[in-house]
């Protein structure tokens, strides 16, 4: 569809393409329709932007959306086809009505380049599974992930009033990006199920969250004095709350506040590392809520001969128990130290104590200290 005067298809239109070909929708600005139904087995391809103001309907054949804008701004229906989205398109919801996304909407791949909600009812994602590029914008609305993946390989998210829900059991978050990436503030509408950080840019995070399933830390850390997540906005020291089930895996670290307010007898709980551990026995009774406040890159000031690595621990309650305390450190910390000579040193004024050790592992990097 090609011509250099004015298409008009809003107000009630409905547009059918149905042809027998591959049919293109040309334009030198952004096309408007009401209704579109997509229904041509070999597909439509755009070649200009394109709003659908009402219903977005496809009953054969892909809508292409190549290197161009598609704003979806009213509802989708599927019978079949795809919205093929490639790494260089960018999809834009607007409108007001929540949406869920009809399961399979988007061809296999479901890698795209730029992201944008700006739909007050929100978006929910239906049973696929997304890859954004470039950026996502959370100008109004929720992205709800429910229980699929959405994986930001891009630049820092940016929002205005909108946020996004991992909260669902099924739901992961995974930051592949290979360039630092901050979160605004806000980001998250509420807690996290599972998040993944594989890239090597690392995740600032600028406020408070919790997490309730498994934090991964796949790449290591971005540099000696930030970890792979950084709960830290540059002033203040942030937390991440973890639930009663959640762990840590992988090589990166967190550096910041780990907080924990379930502490059971018998379990190795992390705190910012899958070898950092704090593992409680039956006797006396246990914290109602511990933190470790984590940092890396500098020696204790009150030990400047000690590795590159701290942790304050800070904790609530507590009578009479014992627990078996685990730190994790790196090679590039040690500090001119001997690696097999690594002992706990706890800073007291006015005069610090050596704790010693009960086991280390030089190979895998841990020490590690019982009946504490």
């Amino acid at each position: 569809m090609h011509n250099h005067g004015t298409f008009t298809a809003t107000d009630g239109s409905e547009i059918t393409m149905n042809g027998i070909s591959n049919q293109l929708i040309n334009g030198e600005s952004t096309i408007n329709f009401d209704n579109l139904t997509i229904n041509n087995v070999q597909g439509v391809t755009l070649m200009a932007n394109e709003n659908v103001n009402n219903v977005l309907t496809l009953t054969s054949g892909n809508l292409n959306v190549g290197t161009m804008n598609l704003g979806i701004n009213g509802s989708i229906s599927k019978t079949a086809g795809f919205v093929n989205a490639v790494a260089t398109s960018s999809l834009i919801f607007g409108g007001t009505d929540a949406l869920t996304l009809p399961e399979n909407l988007f061809t296999s791949l479901a890698s795209f380049n730029n992201l944008t909600v700006n739909r007050s009812g929100g978006i929910t994602l239906g049973n696929q599974s997304l890859t954004v590029n470039g950026l996502l914008d959370l100008a109004a609305g929720t992205l709800s992930v429910a229980a699929n993946t959405l994986t930001l390989t891009g630049s820092s998210p940016i929002r205005t009033s909108g946020n996004i829900n991992v909260s669902n059991v099924g739901s992961t978050l995974v930051f592949n990006n290979e360039t630092a990436i901050t979160l605004p503030s806000s980001f998250f509408s509420g807690a996290v199920n599972n998040l993944t950080i594989s890239g090597l840019g690392g995740i600032t995070a600028c406020c408070d969250f919790t997490l309730n399933g498994i934090l991964n830390l796949q790449s290591v850390n971005p540099s000696d004095t930030k970890g792979l997540l950084e709960m830290w906005d540059g002033s203040t020291a942030k937390t991440i709350t973890m639930g009663e089930n959640s762990s840590t895996v992988g090589f990166g670290d967190v550096t910041g506040i780990v907080r924990r307010t379930t502490l059971n007898s018998g379990v190795a709980y992390t705190f910012g590392n899958e070898l950092t551990t704090i593992y409680f026995t039956a006797d006396g009774t246990r914290p109602s809520e511990m933190s470790a406040k984590i940092s890396i890159g500098t020696a204790p000031s009150w030990r400047n001969s000690g590795i590159n690595r701290e942790m304050e621990i800070i904790q609530t309650g507590a009578s009479a128990t014992k627990a078996r305390v685990q730190y994790h450190y790196l090679d590039s910390e040690l500090n001119e130290n001997i690696e097999q000579n690594l002992v706990f040193w706890l800073g007291l004024s006015p005069t610090n104590v050596e704790y010693g050790r009960s086991a280390y592992n030089s190979s895998n990097n841990w020490i590690n200290l019982s009946n504490v």
